[in-house]
């Protein structure tokens, strides 16, 4: 990923609100064949989805929309979370893997803890690994610490 520090909540909420429609296509994309959500920006895993049998103008057009979102470069989700994740960030601090992963996930199978602020969790999350924060029709923000 281009980014060392994740973005804001509030760039992140401003990309959503300036490009609404291409979040809403992604959705729709994702709904009419869920095996879109398994598609990153990486070459290789267009080839898993034509194999699978999603049509090449289906994986160009989702491609495309996670280009202008620049979103999953090489990730196309983290397992379990929702029906479609576009990760903004994932940074690995040190030797090991630890660091942040951050996006959008659309309908996340269990938002909890819901947090106002991912960049201040409250003391309670302190064990959690994850957070979420609602943006809109489905979408949520969500941090994974890792």
């Amino acid at each position: 990923m281009k980014r060392w520090n994740p973005p804001t909540d509030a760039q992140m909420q401003k990309d959503y609100a300036d490009h609404k429609s291409w979040f809403k296509s992604v959705a729709s994309l994702v709904q009419a064949d869920p095996r879109l959500a398994e598609v990153s920006r990486d070459s290789e895993s267009w080839k898993r989805a034509r194999e699978a049998g999603v049509s090449q103008e289906k994986i160009d057009q989702y491609v495309h929309l996670l280009e202008q979102l620049d979103a999953n470069e090489s990730l196309a989700s983290v397992y379990g979370i929702g029906k479609a994740c576009l990760i903004t960030a994932d940074i690995v601090v040190g030797l090991f893997d630890n660091g942040v992963i951050k996006g959008y996930v659309l309908k996340p199978s269990d938002p909890r803890p819901l947090v106002e602020d991912l960049e201040n969790w409250p003391k309670e999350t302190a064990d959690a690994t994850t957070a979420y924060k609602p943006v809109a029709d489905g979408w949520y923000l969500f941090e994974v610490h890792h």
